[in-house]
């Protein structure tokens, strides 16, 4: 394999913690207001605010659509946020139980789990259902779910069905309800704080290296001097996007997109 950075973005006064991939954006928190939208050569296109002091748990994105879901506890509060319109919508939490990042948001249907194992739709307000109306409703994701839910399941990709998981301290598996055999890793240090998985690549995230895995193949990367590694993500089969931080400031933080080739 060989990577090579394609361009970077410093941004500072902003404390950035998200980083999110949803089609043709690259999706960034603004502090604690909102969101910011940026193309592939990290150039910035929107930002849209949203509310004051909105600390962003989780970001759900529509499968089909340009539509995301902020999930924020602390405020008590989603926010359905259209990116396209910039129009946004508040809705209540419906319970205190913490919600999962695994979902169904196809088409018109919005289904959220919990780590309780309810479901709950929303149409115009959120409902609880059943795990009979949910497997009417959307019935492959309960299919996915009552799959999932026998994993310690690391990372969910619920547009794919698919999750990554670990079973002992030394394999990492993709595993998808498309393909028959879990795709597995070994060899990885410890330490990671976050992973990675795309067209058979995986890419361990730690504060001071990020190691990316094609089968037998390894890169190491090591940040820039004074920073430390947040989040990565696959930009498409060839690219990632890295978010890093310096721990001395948190609102002086770095985007960089590296060219993989394998």
């Amino acid at each position: 394999m060989i990577i090579k950075k394609i361009n970077e973005l410093i941004v500072s006064s902003n404390d950035i913690y998200i980083l999110n991939i949803y089609k043709n954006h690259i999706i960034i928190n603004d502090n604690y207001q909102g969101l910011i939208l940026l193309n592939h050569a990290l150039q910035v296109t929107e930002k849209i605010f949203i509310l004051q002091h909105i600390h962003i748990y989780h970001l759900y994105q529509k499968y089909n659509d340009s539509s995301v879901l902020i999930y924020s506890p602390e405020s008590e509060k989603f926010i359905l946020v259209d990116i396209n319109t910039k129009k946004h919508v508040v809705i209540r939490i419906p319970t205190n139980d913490v919600f999962s990042p695994n979902y169904y948001w196809d088409n018109n249907i919005l289904v959220m789990t919990t780590f309780n194992d309810d479901f709950y739709q929303l149409s115009y307000i959120w409902r609880q259902i059943s795990r009979e109306e949910t497997k009417k409703i959307c019935s492959s994701f309960f299919y996915f779910w009552n799959v999932a839910k026998n994993y310690s399941v690391l990372k969910f990709y619920s547009e794919y069905q698919a999750f990554i998981t670990q079973s002992d301290a030394e394999m990492i598996s993709f595993f998808s309800c498309a393909q028959l055999e879990p795709i597995q890793v070994k060899n990885f240090d410890d330490g990671w704080h976050d992973v990675e998985f795309n067209n058979r690549v995986f890419m361990f995230i730690h504060e001071k290296k990020i190691e990316i895995f094609n089968c037998e193949n390894k890169i190491t990367l090591k940040p820039c001097d004074e920073y430390i590694f947040l989040r990565a993500k696959f930009l498409n089969n060839n690219h990632i996007i890295i978010l890093s931080s310096k721990p001395s400031n948190s609102r002086e933080c770095l985007l960089e997109n590296y060219y993989l080739q394998y």
